[in-house]
């Protein structure tokens, strides 16, 4: 499936984390862990299992470029809604929020685009897709790709801590697994 190495250390059935885990994968400038939210979204598309990303640091055309050198097309999976991208950086603060929305009807359009005002639309954005993904398939995958960019446009450590409590909160509810980026600068 992804790497074969990381799979043999990991040791997880089928190749994806047991059902209700929270994984938080930690960079440091010297070492980064990108490599490891391609690698489970990899497995999990291709056991069948739904992924939502909310992409904080990356648009869906990072994704799916890496995704197609991995052997996954992700506009295809997108169009099959097993793969959702909400958009979390294109207009996260007032600076970018008078660019324009993507046209629906470009392919690379993400599914949602969060607006930066406050975090309950951020969650609510969320919530709407994970309970849809939920019911279309068990299990769903939700990455969170950077959680720290929310602190760098201005969030308060108080509202990123509750927005990422209730996604987890939300994730156990649907019995899925969540993965978290952070950068810690070192």
């Amino acid at each position: 499936m992804g790497y074969d190495k990381l799979d043999a250390a990991l040791a997880w059935q089928r190749n994806l984390p047991p059902t209700g885990s929270n994984i938080v994968i930690a960079d440091t400038l010297k070492s980064n862990g990108n490599f490891l939210l391609h690698h489970f979204i990899v497995n999990h598309l291709r056991a069948n299992q739904p992924v939502i990303v909310i992409g904080l640091s990356q648009i869906f055309n990072h994704y799916f470029l890496i995704g197609r050198k991995l052997g996954i097309n992700l506009q295809t999976l997108k169009q099959n809604q097993q793969f959702v991208f909400i958009d979390g950086l294109t207009h996260l603060t007032s600076y970018t929020q008078k660019a324009p929305f993507p046209s629906v009807t470009t392919p690379t359009t993400p599914n949602a685009v969060l607006n930066g005002t406050n975090v309950q639309e951020f969650y609510n954005a969320i919530r709407e897709r994970v309970e849809a993904s939920a019911k279309q398939s068990p299990n769903p995958l939700v990455i969170i790709d950077d959680a720290n960019v929310l602190l760098w446009a201005g969030f308060s450590h108080n509202d990123v801590l509750s927005l990422l409590h209730n996604i987890r909160v939300l994730i156990e509810s649907v019995k899925g697994n969540c993965t978290r980026c952070t950068v810690k600068s070192m």
